[in-house]
């Protein structure tokens, strides 16, 4: 059985949105002072989530929230969306 987008001409679901889990890891480094060891860096380290629409009328969105688990304590929203000139 195919599940197929009501919307669209024989496209299936997993054509059209993607769920996926991430492990980031990235560190910022500070020049002139005012950082946690003055002149140094600071280590993030996030865990996430993300969905993304691909191709939808022309088209695409991603949604991730990543949660760090080094380095911070709040939580990231990243929204992105594109148009898909003719």
């Amino acid at each position: 059985m195919v599940c197929v987008v009501p919307f669209s001409k024989k496209r299936k679901w997993k054509e059209l949105v993607q769920l996926l889990g991430f492990i980031d890891n990235g560190q910022v480094w500070f020049i002139g002072g005012k950082s946690p060891q003055e002149n140094g860096h600071e280590p993030l380290t996030s865990v996430g989530l993300g969905l993304g629409i691909f191709n939808l009328y022309r088209f695409d969105a991603n949604l991730d929230v990543a949660f760090l688990i080094e380095g911070g304590s709040h939580p990231f929203v990243y929204f992105r969306r594109n148009f898909i000139p003719l």
